[in-house]
């Protein structure tokens, strides 16, 4: 499984493969069965592509260096069946790549290993890589025998003893390898490109007309992804096509007038060429500039280019566009320009405009128990929030790595668009005041296309301390009022703003803190695991509601919640103990076609909102109400009672008295009584366990 820095993708749908029963090669014959494709998560070890040691020193001087690679960088594993199998993994070199590398040499093939967990061995023996003009067995050109640490979980890259001149025409690099019954170890990696066709499986067994053993094509599809087998070429191709894509551009979301601000810009190289040299153009308040970044430009993966620029505001605040644009690639301008072109915006205020108010961090996390090291991310989150003074506030969506019995459709409706990855999402993972930090790296793409992303420490820190120096443009003040009468919890929020915003929107949360865990995954550690900050209800929909911003930046909005004692998720409906309730508010941005502008400028909370009407004394003077285990008690005189449900339905009904009465028989849960005496009437909120 995945280490604690590093997310677990929920895996798609996999399709199995029946296939034959197949044998290591010079061993009798077994009956023929079923082997099955199963995919397992990746083990925690790089999650990324690195280029081996000699990417950056070709063997000549004036060569070039070319990383053929179509496949992606999150890693699962396929393992076996209960049979031992004899197969070829490869990847065929694209005609056309094979013959802009016409001349140059092959050095090395790299591949990557996994297992089930990080701690077993991919189980494989008689094991080589090879160079070949054909799929299947027999007629290798080159080949290395490997063994020992070659063959263990993770990536590795073997140099051949005699480079292989690539000749024009397309040909085979892979490994050839018995795997053990019930092992694993195949990576693959799963993407949304048409890369799958370029890889294949063959296996070696008996033909059961002839009795001879044959290698035989297994069968590939989309749905099992990309083998992770690489190849690294040196020499000087004839790679016409640069081809880059701008993927991301991350600017600070509010910037101060006339001081120097970073920008970053995440360049991917999509061709299999080594680059050294990438630039940027971009437009800023009227400046226009460029920005180089020098150093290894591996291909498939991205790289971070930074520019600095400083931006003038002639308003208190203004709301200015950044464009950026990618120039070209060692003075090669790239063949497709569709993809090379972003902006952003951001708000430029004057001296002395912020409010001096501090403020409300939102900080949101994605986590199931399902998920095994999701207590390991919240312990992360807890000792990385000690450091800081900030008011964190925190929001728990049960949603990323499956579902369980807290999830509720508003956090599974939410999570994909936010992690921005084409249906994939994980967890354990956060978000921090919904901003996408494009430089924070995750395990699924190099740079983190939206707001969610892996928990680890630094990356914590990185977005705590931008959101820390952020200077506050938008107030929020949280009000509740628990109407004890008829069980009504009324909300208002509201604020000023000098912010201009696309679509300003306010969203009210529900939360609950202390909830039991039913089974949680991964937590071996003393006690039960018990679940905070756990949304509940959201009270403004998918989106939020919009927000009207008077001319004096003014803002206000109010809403109720009817509390309840039980809330039904997407699983099952579980108990709410009022006395551990909160609100959360926040206000910022809110598109529906973009997550990357959703940005979060201010949160606020109110805790325990409740706990002040459980078990309390009703309000008139010499009576008290409480519960002691199945009953409710009423010490003191008055003149009647009535206990209801928090539906309102009226359960019971008790005369005067002037002592102790007691209401026995109520079924567990909660209930509002109302107590009578000399003309008025109070009511207290009792729960019956």
């Amino acid at each position: 499984m995945y280490g604690n820095n590093y997310p677990i993708m929920k895996a798609k749908s996999l399709l199995t493969l029946a296939l034959l029963a197949s044998m290591s090669m010079g061993v009798a014959a077994q009956q023929a069965r079923p082997v099955v494709l199963e995919r397992v998560e990746r083990p925690a070890s790089s999650p990324v592509l690195k280029a081996p040691s000699r990417l950056q020193a070709p063997t000549a001087e004036g060569d070039k260096q070319y990383l053929i690679n179509y496949g992606g960088s999150t890693l699962y594993a396929l393992g076996f069946g209960g049979v031992e199998v004899r197969f070829r993994a490869m990847l065929k070199v694209k005609p056309e790549d094979a013959a802009a590398l016409e001349g140059t040499k092959l050095t090395q093939v790299g591949y990557y290993l996994a297992a089930k967990t990080a701690y077993s061995s991919p189980g494989m023996s008689d094991f080589h890589v090879f160079v070949s003009n054909q799929p299947e067995g027999g007629n290798d050109i080159a080949a290395v025998d490997c063994t020992g640490g070659d063959i263990s979980t993770g990536e590795h890259w073997i140099e051949l003893d005699e480079p292989y001149t690539i000749t024009g025409e397309s040909f085979y690099i892979g490994y050839e390898t018995t795997m053990a019954a019930n092992s694993s170890g195949i990576a693959i990696s799963v993407s949304n490109n048409d890369e799958w066709e370029n890889y294949s499986i063959y296996q070696y067994y008996q033909d059961q007309d002839t009795g001879e053993y044959v290698w035989g094509d297994i069968g590939w599809s989309p749905d099992y992804g990309e083998i992770q087998i690489y190849g690294l070429a040196e020499g000087n191709g004839n790679v016409q096509v640069i081809d880059l894509s701008l993927l991301g551009v991350s600017a600070p979301s509010i910037v101060k007038s006339g001081e120097s601000t970073y920008f970053n810009a995440i360049v991917q190289n999509n061709s299999i060429e080594m680059l050294d040299k990438v630039t940027v153009n971009y437009t800023a308040n009227g400046q226009q500039g460029t920005a180089t970044a020098a150093g290894s430009f591996v291909p498939t993966t991205t790289s971070m280019v930074q520019f600095e620029c400083t931006l003038n505001a002639t308003e208190d605040v203004e709301l200015q566009t950044v464009d950026v644009s990618v120039a070209d690639a060692e003075g090669r301008q790239d063949d497709n320009m569709a993809d090379n072109e972003m902006s952003c915006k951001t708000n430029v205020y004057k001296e002395g405009v912020e409010f001096n108010e501090p403020r409300g961090i939102l900080m949101e996390q994605f986590t199931t128990e399902v998920c095994q090291n999701c207590p390991s991310g919240h312990q992360i989150v807890e000792s990385v929030i000690s450091d800081y003074d900030a008011d964190i506030i925190r929001v728990a969506h049960h949603a990323g790595f499956y579902t369980d019995n807290y999830t509720i459709s508003y956090s599974n409706q939410i999570t994909p668009f936010f992690f921005n990855m084409d249906g994939g999402t994980f967890a354990p993972a956060v978000m921090v005041g919904r901003k996408c930090y494009p430089e924070i790296p995750n395990s699924y793409y190099y740079y983190s296309p939206g707001p969610a992303f892996g928990i680890a420490a630094e990356y914590l820190q990185y977005a705590f301390d931008d959101q820390v120096s952020m200077a506050n443009l938008m107030t929020i003040n949280l009000e509740t009022d628990y109407d004890q009468a008829n069980n009504v919890l009324n909300i208002k929020v509201h604020g000023q703003s000098k912010l201009t915003l696309d679509n300003p929107t306010v969203n009210v949360f529900i939360t609950e803190d202390g909830l039991p865990e039913f089974s949680q995954s991964g937590w071996y550690g003393p006690g039960d695991w018990v679940h905070d900050h756990v949304l509940r209800e959201v009270l403004t929909g998918i989106s939020g509601q919009k927000l009207e911003i008077g001319a004096d930046g003014s803002y206000e909005y109010s809403v109720s919640w009817n509390v309840k004692d039980q809330i039904t998720g997407m699983e099952a409906t579980t108990d709410v103990n009022p006395e551990n309730i909160n609100v959360v508010a926040f206000v910022g941005n809110y598109d529906s076609s973009d997550p990357n502008n959703c940005e979060v400028f201010n949160a606020a909370i109110n805790e325990k909102v409740l706990s002040s009407g459980i078990g309390g004394a009703a309000e008139l003077d010499g009576v008290s109400v409480y519960s002691n285990g199945g009953e409710v008690l009423i010490e003191g005189s008055f003149d009647g009672a009535e206990v209801y449900t928090v539906d309102g339905l009226l359960v019971r009904s008790v005369g005067q008295s002037d002592g102790m009465t007691s209401v026995q028989g109520l079924n567990a849960g909660v209930y509002m009584v109302k107590v009578n005496a000399g003309g008025n009437s109070s009511v207290a909120k009792v729960l019956v366990d």
